[in-house]
């Protein structure tokens, strides 16, 4: 009688929780300096920072952050922080606005779309060759907020958005082929909503309403519903990439302009309901604090609240701008990022969220006093394959080689990992019992993997004990395929799965 067995190779992440809080931890991987004076790496209301997708092949997203001072976008590699390419314009605030997420050229590699402010002109540059492959004029103010939002018409081509909201209170959101560069539609506020500041940011949500078209969103910080509310309510508008007609509209609450920020990528399904998920913030909400801010997540279902997540003292400005996160709990969920730009008295903080526990995961403070960290905030995906989203985010007012430089730091979560075989590798065998090898390796620096537990796949963990390279261990009854799985734990509280 022989056993075949499977061998389990790379662990993937688990949390372990504490109470209210999560002994999840970011380790710092590299920052990027651009060592000119007055850069503000990062900066503006409109989103100065993005995950831009992988450029170069090696299967980790890069990161581009704007200067609008410099009139540059810098892309950066995610593995290391080097320097892939400085994207340099010519009119105002070329870069304030930074956007990725999709192939707009469809030569198989995504593009950026950039913004500006002021100058009636935006571009999408590709993101092979960093060459501009539309440079798009229109209306005063046009290229305040920019997204790219997925392929509408089934050509291969993404489609992109912008609006020129930071200009005018009555402002417009336009829809642009991505083949042609050319305007496909001009959207105002939704019939049933009045009010302000439409498109003051733009962000890709994925097909929310599941009819094969990609959907986006857009922010209007002084929306509210016609049938009655406050223009201090805001809201985000879930728009179909198919009929250009709102989905849902999820407004805030008086005081909370809601729609200052929204996801620029899709977040994906943060309730475990089968449908994606959408929602922005605002740093200048008003609720338990002054100006604490706030970030909301809304349900691509119905438009139902799923969650709040607000700022913990008075002036923090959570909400100023918001990221998917990817799984931080380990729960199979994704959850969200916000920054918080004038917390510790500016030095910053980025939190991320579980929209599905209501709660916060993680917390990464700033560095150094008044740098405003986590007014730029991109969700990076999983840079070490622990199965936990990282993270990048900016601190525009940074002032280290240079006065106001600004810095872009990048972490991951420094996961446990390892590998089991059984009885060295065999493929099969007939004996119940056999012996596990193990290796194993901390993540963390500072840390030593100090624990683990085992189990066969569908069963119980064991307890944990002492961690260990071999184990002796019995396989249930029965002929069939057997798979053995393994997690450990280090001496900060962390695990794998």
């Amino acid at each position: 009688m022989k056993f075949a067995l499977r061998i389990v190779a790379l662990v993937a992440f688990l949390l372990a929780l504490a109470g209210p809080s999560s002994s999840l931890t970011y380790l710092k991987i590299w920052s990027f300096d651009p060592g000119v004076s007055s850069t503000y790496l990062g900066y503006y209301y409109c989103g100065g920072v993005d995950n831009v997708g992988d450029l170069n092949g090696d299967g980790i997203n890069e990161v581009a952050a704007g200067s609008y001072n410099q009139r540059a976008v810098y892309v950066l590699s995610g593995s290391n922080g080097s320097r892939l390419a400085t994207i340099s314009g010519s009119v105002s605030y070329y870069g304030m606005c930074v956007s990725g997420g999709g192939d707009v050229d469809g030569d198989g590699t995504p593009d950026i779309a950039i913004g500006t402010y002021a100058s009636s002109v935006f571009e999408v540059v590709s993101g092979k060759t960093f060459k501009v492959i539309h440079s798009v004029s229109g209306a005063s103010y046009i290229g305040w907020s920019v997204a790219i939002i997925g392929d509408l018409d089934g050509d291969g081509c993404s489609e992109f958005v912008s609006s020129n909201s930071g200009g005018t209170s009555s402002s417009n959101v336009w829809v642009y082929d991505g083949s042609t560069g050319k305007v496909l539609y001009s959207l105002s506020l939704p019939s049933g909503t009045s009010g302000y500041y439409f498109g003051r940011q733009l962000g890709a949500t994925g097909d929310v309403n599941k009819d094969g078209v990609p959907d986006f969103a857009a922010g209007a910080y002084q929306a509210y519903p016609s049938s009655g509310g406050s223009s201090s309510q805001g809201a985000v508008i879930l728009i179909s990439g198919s009929t250009m007609q709102p989905i849902h509209v999820g407004y805030g609450v008086s005081s909370e302009y809601l729609g200052m920020s929204v996801f620029k990528q899709a977040i994906g399904d943060v309730d475990g309901d089968g449908w994606l998920d959408f929602g922005g913030g605002s740093y200048q909400s008003t609720y338990s604090y002054s100006y604490e801010g706030v970030v909301k997540v809304f349900s691509g279902k119905n438009g139902s609240l799923i969650s709040a997540h607000r700022g913990t003292t008075s002036s923090e400005y959570m909400g100023i701008n918001v990221s998917g996160a990817g799984d931080l709990d380990g729960d199979g969920l994704p959850d969200v990022f916000s920054g918080g730009y004038q917390a510790n008295s500016g030095q910053g903080v980025i939190r991320g969220y579980s929209p599905k526990n209501n709660s916060t995961v993680v917390s990464v403070a700033g560095e150094t006093g008044s740098e405003y960290f986590g007014w730029g905030v991109a969700g990076m995906g999983d840079i070490n394959g622990d199965g936990i989203g990282d993270l990048s985010g900016a601190a525009p007012y940074y002032s280290g080689s240079a006065s106001q430089g600004g810095i872009l730091r990048t972490y991951i979560s420094p996961a446990p990992s390892g590998t089991i075989v059984i009885e060295g590798g065999i493929m099969a065998t007939s004996s119940l019992d056999v012996t596990l090898y193990m290796t194993y390796k901390a993540g963390d620096p500072k840390a030593t993997v100090t624990q683990m537990a085992v189990r066969e796949a569908g069963g119980k963990w064991s307890s944990w004990m002492t961690v260990a390279a071999t184990l002796a261990f019995t396989l249930s009854e029965g002929e069939g395929l057997k798979t053995v799985e393994v997690q450990f734990k280090d001496s900060a509280g962390l695990t794998s799965k």
